[in-house]
């Protein structure tokens, strides 16, 4: 069970002349949490009964932070902004986990995370843009309550952020690109590891990395037709990584696997979309929606036997507006969901360990649903 409230305040000052446009703020929250656990069902009660309580925890976390953003236009064509944040993480557990482990610890974090760019506006309608940022984020609280208690806890990540970009607009027509690389620092991944009560556990790495570059665009096609369309190419990777696989034949002993530079879990190389709109005056517009996912590892190995397959599937939405008095807007729309009835899954879990001298595998896939429609109305007053 959970017990959980969130509050806090947030407030800023801005400044705006002719050429520069200026963001003071600072902001307050609270997170105050119980988490506890009743037994509902036992065959044998003894002497505490039903709904005794076996176990409690109180979290309490407590953010601080102040910014600052300043846009300033230092020429016709060119801008540049800069935005720095000072972060403040008080974060406490007290108690006991549903295995009763005592699991009240204690965290403080000081962030400093500052991003600035540069935008210059090119003739004939197209734009160049840059920007540098860094980010840092703490561990959940399930990081912290599986960790190994025997061992060195989780830290914080950091994210080191770069884009480059070209856009590009006129009469409707509009294309760009974007090229990024992001390298975090401890990124917290599982890596087969666990506890000490056999959970698996979150691991930092210390280096990996994300790359690649996006497109997209919209083509006006006549009076009534456009397409939009975005693809994402990238490279996702962990270095240096080593697996570790639980060994049933010597008990609670692992089998370490040096890998070397291995693929993300969940992070597709490829990912794209299309759009094709067709709009007849104010009252009737339909849409056909493709996407295109390419192949995700369930866990952090690159192995094609722990892998979802690439799909590709498409949506069809008609929408109407019926012209009322009195009323802002009211809408009628048809939804035919994954029209060709592809057979896909689109997440999934995997966990592998030795038994007999053989690696072998448990693994469970979500299928989702083939076709299938929704008819809804919206009013707007």
């Amino acid at each position: 069970w959970l017990d959980n409230d969130f509050y806090g305040a947030i407030g800023s000052l801005s400044y705006k002349s002719e050429k520069s446009d200026l963001i003071l703020g600072a902001a307050w929250n609270t997170y105050s949490g119980d988490n506890f656990g009743k037994v509902i069902w036992a065959q044998y009660y003894g002497a505490n009964g039903l709904d005794h309580e076996w176990y409690r925890s109180h979290g309490l976390k407590e953010d601080y932070n102040a910014f600052a953003k300043i846009n300033r236009q230092i020429t016709s064509r060119l801008s540049v902004y800069a935005d720095l944040q000072f972060r403040h993480i008080d974060y406490g557990l007290n108690g006991s986990d549903d295995n009763l482990r005592d699991i009240s610890q204690k965290h403080l974090f000081d962030f400093l995370n500052p991003k600035a760019g540069i935008y210059y506006t090119l003739p004939h309608k197209g734009s160049l843009y840059f920007s540098y940022g860094i980010a840092h984020r703490e561990p959940n609280r399930s990081n912290y309550t599986d960790a190994d208690p025997t061992k060195p806890g989780p830290v914080a990540e950091r994210l080191n952020d770069l884009e480059l970009g070209y856009k590009y607009e006129k009469k409707g027509y509009q294309w760009g690109v974007n090229l990024y690389r992001m390298n975090y620092k401890d990124q917290l991944i599982l890596t087969g590891r666990i506890n000490d009560v056999g959970s698996a556990i979150m691991t930092n790495v210390p280096k990996s990395y994300r790359m690649g570059v996006e497109f997209n665009g919209l083509l006006p096609l006549g009076k009534h037709f456009s397409w939009a369309h975005h693809l994402t190419i990238s490279r996702n990777k962990i270095k240096n990584f080593v697996e570790y696989v639980d060994d049933w034949d010597n008990w609670p002993l692992q089998v370490a696997h040096d890998l070397g530079t291995t693929d993300i879990a969940f992070s597709p190389d490829v990912t794209a979309g299309s759009t094709l709109s067709w709009k007849s005056g104010e009252r009737w517009s339909a849409a056909i929606q493709s996407l295109y996912v390419g192949r995700q590892y369930l866990d952090n190995t690159s192995s094609q036997d722990r892998s979802l397959n690439s799909y590709h599937v498409h949506h069809l939405k008609i929408d109407y507006q019926m012209p009322v008095k009195h009323l802002k807007q009211w809408n009628f729309f048809f939804s035919l969901q994954n029209f060709t009835n592809q057979k896909y899954e689109s997440n999934g879990w995997v966990y592998s360990y030795y038994s007999g001298g053989t690696r072998q595998k448990e693994d469970g896939l979500f299928p989702q649903a083939g076709i299938s429609y929704l008819l809804g109305m919206s009013i707007e007053f």
